[in-house]
């Protein structure tokens, strides 16, 4: 299985992704899929298509202080994006079938959420985010049923109390296994599959002996599928990357917890525990989707906003969502020089320095 990252826009099926385009912009729409797919592949500097899948940052705010991300280690000033730039934002893009509502911090601290929420579905958008259920108390998990929210990627690093509140700074095992479990009878109350959920649990060495353990939680929690990835790490944090762990350790945990997911029907994604053969121009982000920060900025893509350095993530900005048309940002000359430069013999510095170009995320 590919990471959800990497496929977001399969998150919903190919009939429902064909059906979207073809309301929201008729055979346009269709045929904008297509290109999409032959660019992705050929890979040509300016594109012949709009993205129909983005990811938007809501908020830089967050309320606990993971041990592996970048939001405990910074210094920069937090912002909201507002609900009339994500308006905006969202009215800029009239290709878009999937809107990923992922940032740097914790969405529900975005006050505007749920109108945001109400407003891309209104769009015949699929919409889905990841969150870490602190703030997921019973009104807010109401809320997101009745709006309709497709999928919630839920961040939960640890199968035990002391793993998962060392790592996760700030909340509380119980009560986050309570919000998750609450939702889940509130969705069966209401007669929905929506949102769909399943587990994301960023892998370290405080953690990756839970793996099998992590397997149980889910079924516990009537989750069928956990997305395994390794720490994407920066100065810091590096200490907690995968590849500081020994090899033949990894793959008998890996065997394991596919073992155990086997054994319970659970779908999982492992993490590398070797670096794989993976260059910087065997990247499709810059041809298929694009990351928009909480000021509107336009990134390649969220790897790019993961290490704790400023500098790296302004001089990543190819345009901005909110001042500029979004299809001449997407194919700015800002844009095709950066994928001129990535197919090139020395890619952008945020791709040479890439977890994922190191074949450990």
């Amino acid at each position: 299985m590919k990471h959800r990252e990497v496929q977001n826009d399969m998150l919903q099926s190919k009939k429902d992704l064909f059906l979207k385009a073809l309301k929201n912009n008729g055979p346009l729409g269709i045929l904008n899929i297509g290109l999409r797919t032959v660019d992705a592949r050929l890979k040509p500097a300016r594109t012949n298509f709009v993205p129909f899948t983005i990811q938007i940052d809501l908020t830089t705010n967050c309320n606990l202080k993971c041990k592996m991300c970048e939001h405990t280690y910074w210094k920069e000033k937090n912002r909201n994006l507002s609900l009339k730039e994500f308006k905006k934002i969202i009215d800029n893009i009239p290709s878009a079938a999937l809107v990923n509502l992922t940032g740097r911090g914790e969405n529900l601290m975005n006050p505007e959420i749920f109108k945001m929420i109400e407003y891309a579905k209104s769009k015949n958008i699929y919409v889905w985010f990841n969150d870490n259920m602190t703030l997921m108390h019973e009104a807010n998990a109401k809320k997101v049923i009745d709006l309709g929210l497709d999928c919630i990627a839920i961040s939960f690093d640890g199968a035990t109390k002391k793993t998962y509140e060392h790592i996760r700074n700030g909340a509380n095992f119980e009560k986050t296994i309570k919000n998750i479990k609450r939702l889940q009878e509130l969705k069966k109350e209401a007669g929905t599959t929506k949102p769909e959920l399943f587990l994301v649990m960023i892998v370290m060495k405080e953690n990756y002996k839970e793996m099998p353990r992590f397997v149980e939680l889910a079924k516990e929690l009537e989750i069928p599928e956990i997305v395994f990835a390794g720490a994407l790490t920066f100065k810091g944090s590096k200490a907690k990357s995968l590849k500081e762990n020994p090899k033949k350790e990894l793959e008998e945990i890996n065997r394991k917890t596919q073992e155990k997911a086997d054994e319970l029907g659970i779908k999982i994604t492992l993490p590398l525990h070797e670096p794989k053969a993976f260059a910087p121009k065997d990247c499709s982000y810059p041809w298929t989707t694009a990351y928009i920060d909480c000021y509107g900025n336009v990134i390649p893509c969220c790897f790019s906003t993961q290490r704790n350095d400023s500098k790296m993530h302004k001089e990543s900005i190819l345009g901005n969502a909110i001042s500029q048309k979004f299809a001449e940002v997407w194919n700015s000359e800002k844009y095709i020089g950066f994928r001129k430069k990535l197919l090139s013999k020395d890619p952008p510095l945020i791709c040479k320095t890439c977890e994922r170009i190191k074949g450990y995320y």
